[in-house]
């Protein structure tokens, strides 16, 4: 019979980490200004939404460590926050 190993991290804590927490200018700043290497990347997609997507998942993925996961949505601070350093009108 093969034993299996107790998580290394509660449901709770997990969900602590993987979270976004309340954004202040600061980690929006932190996390979620674009470099210029971001922008070269984001900016060779097709169509605004697509940008936008893009900038969104490598940002949330510098941040949270992960992707957004279907249907999840982040939160307005960091669209808004992306679509001006894009140029696009605020979502």
């Amino acid at each position: 019979m093969k034993r299996q190993n107790a998580p290394i991290l509660t449901s709770a804590q997990r969900q602590q980490f993987t979270r976004f927490p309340t954004l202040d200018e600061r980690l929006l700043a932190q996390y979620y200004l674009l470099s210029e290497s971001d922008l070269r990347q984001v900016t060779a997609r097709r169509r605004n939404f697509n940008r936008l997507g893009y900038a969104v998942q490598l940002t949330v993925l510098q941040h949270l460590g992960r992707t957004l996961g279907a249907g999840e949505q982040p939160p307005p601070e960091v669209l808004g926050y992306l679509s001006e350093q894009l140029g696009l009108d605020r979502v």
